[in-house]
């Protein structure tokens, strides 16, 4: 819940400073990319340790239970989730890989909407940018899967010894 926490923060509170002032203060948090990224990693990590733990807990030992219990394996389970979300967005910044399922770093953000636009009561919303709901997907993904950064790593060093090899 805590890693739920740290990655929902930021936008309760651009939320309640959408709400009550009406301006969009997202422009001087140029922090907020590379934080989603981390904390979607960390919940990416502990999500899945959540799964692991639900559909195997008839099945875990006491030994089992006890290193899901222990604060040093969560955390490295969790740093381990953040690195593979930095490293995720940062071979998405550099368009190494790229296309419609990836995030565009120069458009994300956040929008605004007001529904309806000509009616007396409106609504008043606040949300994700594509890119940045796709950053958080990827950062997840990276968190969540064990296998995602390596495949990744080894995918991206084949391409270039294909490319070496040709020149």
């Amino acid at each position: 819940m805590l890693a739920f926490l740290l990655f929902i923060m930021p936008y309760i509170v651009l939320y309640v400073w959408f709400a009550l002032t009406g301006k969009n203060p997202v422009g001087g948090w140029s922090w907020l990319p590379f934080y989603t990224a981390l904390t979607s990693g960390l919940f990416g990590a502990l999500f899945s340790r959540l799964l692991f733990l639900q559909s195997n807990w008839e099945n875990l030992t006491i030994g089992g239970l006890k290193a899901a219990r222990d604060y040093t394996s969560i955390f490295l389970r969790g740093c381990v989730g953040m690195t593979g979300a930095v490293i995720v967005s940062f071979f998405l910044l550099s368009n190494v890989i790229g296309g419609g399922l990836f995030p565009t770093f120069s458009e994300i953000g956040l929008d605004a909407a007001i529904y309806p636009k000509d009616g007396a009561s409106h609504l008043s919303l606040i949300y994700p940018s594509k890119s940045l709901a796709l950053l958080v997907v990827w950062s997840f993904l990276a968190g969540f899967s064990e296998r995602l950064v390596p495949s990744l790593l080894q995918d991206t060093e084949a391409s270039i010894e294909k490319k070496t090899a040709s020149k």
